[in-house]
């Protein structure tokens, strides 16, 4: 229990330090960078049951495994977390095991800023990837 109470207090941490550099980044951008940047962009704190990742759109980058994938479902959901696409033709097995997923950061578009904050529990980590266009496959 210490050693999960510790996980927490550390990555809500690094989720308000990462949200903070993400403003200062698109603050920093010259003429809104949105018109550079279609679909618009954004940067994530990202967690899949224990794991972490970062994750950056335009450019895509970061400590996700495919964060080329993943922002293209960003994207696409128009930085909305509940609108992500699920993948299609992928088969997960039926084993429950919950697996918790959470997105922190800022979206930018062409209506401006939006804070992401997102949470859900997922069947498994198979489902969280499949369920999220990849967001959470890392």
């Amino acid at each position: 229990m210490h050693t999960i109470t510790r996980t927490v207090i550390g990555t809500a941490g690094a989720a308000a330090l990462s949200v903070g550099a993400f403003a200062g980044v698109a603050a920093a951008a010259p003429g809104g960078s949105v018109a550079d940047s279609p679909g618009g962009f954004g940067a994530f704190l990202l967690t899949s049951g224990t794991d972490v990742a970062g994750l950056t759109c335009s450019p895509d980058a970061g400590t996700h495994p495919d964060a080329a994938k993943a922002c293209d479902s960003i994207r696409a959901a128009g930085g909305d977390f509940n609108a992500l696409s699920a993948q299609a033709n992928v088969a997960c097995p039926l084993n429950y095991m919950p697996t918790p997923a959470s997105a922190l950061g800022m979206w930018f578009d062409g209506n401006g800023a939006h804070v992401v904050n997102f949470s859900n529990t997922y069947g498994n980590a198979c489902v969280a990837s499949a369920g999220s266009g990849g967001v959470f496959g890392f």
